[in-house]
């Protein structure tokens, strides 16, 4: 491109896409190609365009037209094999990523496609796992590249390495969004259930597309409300063993009592209050989901309210009843919970 006022414009658009202003960017561009259909320049800021705008179909198109217009450069298949990855054609977009990887064997981004797309094909963890090692080494000041690395780790079961990995890409993005996301979920399967909620509503908010947020949140609440069952529980038991006695407290039974509160305090403390000012909203559209989860929760707090009368009855026989109540609301929560869980899974895709 040799006329000045087209480098004017090609470099106003690849303005616009490194300030993530992507849609001007794409009509701009269109403008250029327009009077240019083979311009090499403007294929590729169009392509870096679509990408911001997640449009893949689009992607995939500038790549063949960029295909066309330069036989031998590797960015139109670098850009194929994003399209293909996103579009779930994991066999084409490793083919993709593979030849841009043999045309320019030092593009770290290149590698990094290599990994995505290999770690979604059966048998190939190993080659997924070298190339992004491969990225990590060609560009170690490239947050995605370690948040590639982190991600095959989790995947991997390695989640001392995952985590230094998604660490060190935040450390160098604060803002990607995947690593968070990622580190989000490794908490979660650590059971730090506060920081995963942290994590992933910081991650919701820095990209509000992301499509397993909303899925990843509903576990993290799902995992609290499991966990809820073994507090109610233990102050069950030891309500239990007070329910059936005199009308009139003995130290034994005070110290009992005193006891079974406590621990249902501490364990709403643990679970309720940490994560309720954070997911609240969260956890209501998730309850309201389905009739298992809204049931399996009901019944959490219909058993606390029983497990109070249980605690503060004025007589033996209706402190006996609450603790039938809430028995009898435990194991419904434990079944819905159970089939709640199983259900939420076999969602995900």
């Amino acid at each position: 491109m040799t006329d000045g006022a087209d480098r004017v414009a090609l470099q106003r658009i690849e303005l616009l896409n490194d300030a993530g202003r992507h849609e001007e960017a794409a009509r701009a561009a269109g403008v250029l190609l327009a009077a240019a259909p083979s311009d090499v320049e403007a294929l590729v800021q169009l392509g870096r365009a679509q990408a911001g705008r997640k449009d893949y179909a689009a992607m995939l198109d500038v790549a063949n037209a960029l295909t066309r217009a330069d036989p031998d450069g590797f960015f139109a298949h670098i850009l194929a094999s994003e399209a293909l990855f996103h579009l779930k054609d994991y066999s084409r977009a490793l083919v993709a990523a593979q030849e841009a990887t043999r045309r320019a064997p030092d593009s770290a981004v290149s590698h990094r496609m290599v990994a995505w797309a290999a770690s979604e094909l059966k048998g190939q963890q190993r080659l997924a796992w070298d190339a992004a090692n491969h990225a990590v080494r060609l560009g170690p000041l490239d947050a995605e590249n370690h948040t590639c690395a982190g991600t095959l780790a989790m995947e991997m079961g390695d989640q001392p390495l995952a985590e230094r990995a998604l660490a060190e890409a935040l450390r160098l993005d604060p803002g990607d969004a995947l690593a968070r996301h990622n580190l989000a979920v490794l908490r979660t399967r650590q059971g730090r259930l506060v920081d995963a909620t942290h994590g992933l509503l910081t991650s919701a908010s820095m990209d509000p597309q992301q499509e397993l947020v909303p899925h990843n949140l509903a576990s993290v609440i799902l995992v609290w409300l499991q966990r809820t069952h073994w507090g109610m529980w233990g102050t069950y038991l030891v309500l239990r063993s007070v329910a059936g006695t005199s009308d009139h407290f003995s130290v034994p039974s005070a110290v009992a009592l005193l006891l079974g509160l406590g621990l249902l305090a501490w364990w709403t403390r643990q679970t309720v209050l940490r994560l309720g000012g954070h997911v609240r909203a969260t956890m209501w559209r998730v309850l309201h989901r389905s009739v298992f989860t809204a049931l399996w929760f009901w019944s959490l707090v219909a058993a606390g309210l029983a497990l109070v009368v249980a605690g503060l009855g004025p007589s033996a026989g209706l402190r006996m009843l609450a603790t039938l109540v809430s028995a009898v609301a435990l194991v419904v929560g434990c079944l819905s919970s159970w089939i709640g869980a199983v259900r939420h899974r076999r969602r995900v895709t």
